[in-house]
């Protein structure tokens, strides 16, 4: 599996006997949606050449893993549609896949987690002191995310707490300024509710 800005590419079984399917989809976790896609084109029989054409074509959606150009040379990754543990372990492993040379994840609370909030925030600020240089959060459940990630390694001079989109904003925009900052990659991840794409 080979991941860059402009997609995956995933060397196919030797059942497929073709060599390799090619996305705009972002992240490996995409893999198992190509290759049911796959799986079923082939089952309805479209010729290979047909499905590796049209799956090449798919595009990612608004707010899910979708590359955007950012300021001062940044690359974006707006995965704002939604968040839970699962996904946002997806863009985590996605941001550390991409090439760059620094790494900042914005997170905005992830909502609708009942009992499991806490733990899935702290284990996201775990998972994140292990991908990214800076992380900035957003609200309320987004700082035991800080405080995870610090305790997990990510020394606290690396990390900012906010409680406005305003603040988030400008702090990541500080980063960015800097002179040495280029290639940045910057993931955006919250619950749809916290509309992190502002």
């Amino acid at each position: 599996i080979r991941t860059t800005w402009e997609g995956v590419q995933y060397k196919l079984p030797l059942l497929y006997k073709e060599d390799s399917i090619t996305s705009h989809l972002l992240g490996t976790h995409s893999i198992a949606t190509l290759l049911a896609a796959y799986t079923v084109a082939r089952h309805c029989g479209l010729h290979p050449d047909e499905i590796r054409q049209a799956v090449a074509q798919f595009q990612p959606l608004i707010g899910r893993l979708n590359p955007l150009e950012g300021i001062y040379g940044a690359r974006l990754l707006d995965d704002t549609h939604n968040a839970s543990p699962l996904s946002m372990h997806a863009s985590l492993e996605t941001l550390k896949a991409l090439p760059g040379r620094r790494r900042i994840a914005i997170f905005g609370d992830m909502l609708a987690l009942g009992d499991f909030s806490a733990e899935a925030h702290i284990q996201a600020g775990r998972e994140a002191a292990q991908a990214v240089d800076y992380l900035i959060t957003r609200g309320e459940r987004a700082a035991l995310s800080a405080e995870a990630a610090q305790q997990a390694g990510l020394p606290s001079e690396h990390i900012i707490v906010t409680s406005t989109h305003e603040d988030a904003a400008r702090a990541v925009q500080s980063l960015l300024a800097e002179k040495d900052s280029a290639p940045t990659v910057v993931l955006i991840k919250g619950s749809e509710e916290t509309r992190m794409e502002k």
